[in-house]
C-alpha cells in the first residue's frame, strides 16, 4: 500500500517557540538529562537559521553579567511602561522623541521573556523611524531591543518585521507575508522601505533576517525534496514491480534545480546589496559619504551567505534630516 510519511504541518511547526524552549531546556539541563543536546541536533539539522554563529555570541552578550547587573536596577517601585503607551508614543514620532527614548531605555532593563509582550508593538512601528527627525539613538536603542527578542522568538519577530518594514504602498494594500513565503522567496526581505537602505540600524535588522531567510529556504528545499524523492521512489517501486532498476535521473535533476535555484538566491542578493551600496544622483553631490560608509560596513560579506561584516559597526553619529 503505497504511503506519504506523516509530517507536522508548517503552520503548527510556527507556532511553537523553538528557540525559547531551547533557553528553557539549557536551564534545566541537570533535570532534563540529555535532552538539551539531543534538541540542538534537532535544531542544527531542521533549522540551521537558528543556529547561526552570531546568534550565539549576541545571546553571551545578552545574558552576560553586564545585562544581568543592569537588571538588578530595575527595582519593583520601577516606572512601568504597557504597550498603549508604547504604542500612543511610537504614534507621535518624532515629536515625542525624549519620552520614547524613556520607555526604550526601560525596555533594555527588562529580560528577554518579559520583552516578548512588546515585540509586535516595536516591529509594527518600525516604518515610522524612517521619518526624517529621528534621533540615531532611538534607532540604536530599537536595533538593541530587537537583538535581545531575536534571542527568543525570532521566525515570528522576523515576519513581523519584514510586513512592518515594507513600502507604504503594500502596507496599503494590506498584503502581509507568511513565513512559508520569506523561506520559499528569501529575497522578499531585500523589497522593503527603499529608507531602509540608508537606516544602519535598520539595514543591521534587515540583513540579519536576509541571512536567516537564505538558510531557511536551503533547509526548506532540503526538506521538500527529500519528502517528494521518497513518494515518488515508492510510487516507481511500485508501478515497476518485477522491472529492471530505473534510471535514478528525476532525482538527480530535483537536486540540480535545487542547487541552481540556492544558487541564483544568493547571486541576486549580493547583487541587490552591491547596489544598495551605490550612491544615488542626491547622494553623490550632497555629501552622504559618511552615510554610506555605515551602510557598506554591515553589508561587507563575512563568510556565509549575504553577509554581515560586523554588525553595525561604523554607523554615523547622526542620520541627515
Amino acid at each position: 500500500m503505497q504511503r506519504k510519511p506523516k509530517s507536522y504541518s508548517a503552520t503548527l511547526m510556527d507556532q511553537i517557540p523553538i528557540k525559547y524552549l531551547i533557553h528553557q531546556a539549557q536551564g534545566l539541563q541537570q533535570e532534563l538529562g540529555g535532552l538539551h543536546s539531543a534538541l540542538l541536533r534537532l535544531l542544527a539539522t531542521n533549522y540551521p537559521h537558528l543556529c547561526m554563529v552570531e546568534d550565539w555570541i549576541s545571546e553571551e552578550e545578552i545574558t552576560g553579567t553586564l545585562p544581568l547587573l543592569r537588571r538588578m536596577l530595575l527595582t519593583s517601585s520601577s516606572c512601568k511602561y504597557s504597550q498603549q503607551q508604547l504604542q500612543e508614543v511610537f504614534r507621535a514620532v518624532p515629536s515625542s522623541g525624549p519620552r520614547l527614548m524613556q520607555i526604550l531605555e526601560h525596555l533594555t532593563l527588562l529580560s528577554a521573556s518579559e520583552l516578548i509582550p512588546y515585540a509586535e508593538t516595536l516591529t509594527s512601528n518600525m516604518g515610522l523611524l524612517l521619518n526624517a527627525g529621528v534621533s540615531r539613538r532611538v534607532l540604536q536603542t530599537v536595533n538593541t531591543l530587537w537583538m535581545v527578542l531575536n534571542t527568543v522568538m525570532p521566525r515570528r519577530l522576523w515576519v513581523m518585521t519584514v510586513n512592518a518594514l515594507q513600502p507604504s504602498a503594500k502596507l496599503t494594500r494590506q498584503q502581509r507575508y507568511t513565513q512559508n513565503d520569506l523561506m520559499i522567496d528569501p529575497l522578499i526581505v531585500l523589497r522593503c522601505d527603499r529608507r531602509v537602505y540608508r537606516c544602519p540600524p535598520l539595514m543591521d535588522i534587515t540583513l540579519h533576517m536576509l541571512n536567516g531567510y537564505l538558510l531557511a529556504s536551503k533547509a526548506y528545499l532540503n526538506s521538500h525534496l527529500k519528502e517528494t524523492a521518497e513518494f515518488e521512489r515508492q510510487a516507481q517501486t511500485i508501478s515497476n514491480l518485477g522491472l529492471a532498476g530505473q534510471p535514478d535521473t528525476p532525482e538527480v535533476t530535483r537536486e540540480e534545480l535545487k542547487n541552481a535555484l540556492l544558487a541564483a538566491q544568493d547571486s541576486a542578493a549580493v547583487q541587490i546589496l552591491l547596489e544598495v551600496c551605490l550612491p544615488t544622483g542626491e547622494e553623490q553631490g550632497g555629501g552622504a559619504g559618511s552615510l554610506l560608509k555605515g551602510i557598506r560596513g554591515p553589508v561587507r560579506p563575512a563568510g556565509g551567505g549575504a553577509g554581515r561584516g560586523g554588525g553595525a559597526r561604523g554607523w554615523p553619529a547622526e542620520r541627515p534630516a
